[in-house]
């Protein structure tokens, strides 16, 4: 203000201030009534606003219930996957070991079935050998009767 020409100041600064109040144009109703019709309305929207809050913190609490209990559960599906996973674990591995072993085995029937057709093949040798030798032992055993 102090920058503000003298002559000016009435008009931005009164010491008196003026409260305008519109007045309805209807002779029936008065300002005061207007006035309480407005506070009314504005009191029904606060209620109103106040019971839809109250709605929303509810279903707030009621959707955190539901929330704890998601995370819960998740939770403990999560430790029964680690278990089910530590199991997978174990049972590959033996698995693999069953598998080693199954390995071990088909490589020994392999050797014994060999060595069984090895020595079925020297068996089968030594019976002709041996047939051969009976023969020859019966030629032998029969020509020293003729010679006598």
């Amino acid at each position: 203000m102090t920058y503000l020409p003298e002559k000016y100041h009435t008009f931005v600064s009164h010491p008196l201030r003026r409260v305008y109040i519109d007045t309805p144009s209807s002779p029936s109703s008065s300002p005061k009534s207007a006035l309480e019709n407005a506070l009314k309305a504005a009191e029904a929207r606060l209620a109103s606003k106040e019971a839809t809050e109250e709605q929303l913190l509810r279903r707030c609490e009621e959707l955190t219930v539901v929330l704890d209990a998601h995370r819960q559960g998740e939770r403990e599906a999560n430790e029964r996957i680690m278990d089910m996973e530590e199991e997978m674990e174990e049972i590959q591995s033996l698995l693999k070991k069953k598998d080693e072993k199954m390995k071990d085995l088909e490589e020994k029937n392999y050797f014994l079935t060999e060595a069984i057709k090895y020595h079925e093949k020297g068996n089968s040798m030594l019976k002709a050998e041996n047939t051969q030798l009976s023969m020859r032992i019966h030629e032998l055993d029969s020509k020293p009767k003729e010679a006598e």
